[in-house]
């Protein structure tokens, strides 16, 4: 057992290689085990398919998220902020595995389903309950999930492709920001934790009332 869960490890992290470097179409059994020095039989060994192939290297890089610093926030708010902003460090160095996390549907996990009871564990040392609870888990996962899709979405080089839409826009306020990716990469990520910071504003609001 202990062999083949260290393989079924092997291929995953091979697969993320995989499609970071070629893209998630290029990926197939055959082109795997290629890579792998392997007969494609080997992979079909451990998944039944490229879906299931593709939700385990969804479910790896959550597994590969590091909380640590999230675990010693101070307060549920600041937790949740570190844990959201952590996640989505994640996703951006790995753009192609990120993509998979954000569209491969509700596979629920073990890392999946321990991120999420320790995020509402944190909602409720927060103050919430009940359907409010439900509302402020839904608005966190939608936006880290959403908006870095988003951020994503427009591969091979989303930066590039964003700072081409911000010259073309021909609004002056753009000019600046879209002198470089690298300005790019900055908005992206001011407007991301503007949002979160207002979505925990809101939440905490809510556990007030």
């Amino acid at each position: 057992m202990s062999v083949d869960l260290l393989k079924s490890a092997e291929i995953v992290a091979a697969a993320a290689d995989f499609i970071e470097e070629h893209g998630v179409s290029a990926l197939t059994m055959r082109a795997l085990g290629k890579a792998l020095g392997a007969d494609p039989s080997v992979v079909y060994r451990h998944f039944a398919d490229k879906e299931a192939l593709l939700v385990a290297i969804g479910s790896a890089l959550l597994a590969e998220v590091d909380l640590s610093e999230a675990f010693d926030g101070p307060t549920p708010r600041e937790r949740l902020r570190l844990a959201v902003m952590g996640l989505r460090r994640m996703m951006l160095a790995r753009p192609a595995s990120g993509l998979i996390l954000t569209t491969s549907g509700n596979n629920p996990s073990g890392n999946t389903v321990e991120l999420v009871q320790w995020s509402v564990s944190q909602l409720r040392e927060l103050g919430l309950s009940g359907n409010d609870l439900v509302l402020g888990y839904q608005a966190l996962e939608g936006f880290v999930f959403g908006i870095t899709t988003y951020d994503l979405s427009s591969q091979p080089n989303p930066l590039e492709i964003r700072r081409q839409w911000f010259r073309a826009a021909e609004i002056p306020e753009f000019d600046d920001i879209s002198r470089d990716t690298a300005h790019i990469a900055a908005i992206n990520a001011a407007t991301f934790e503007l949002g979160l910071d207002a979505i925990l504003d809101k939440l905490e609001a809510m556990a007030k009332r």
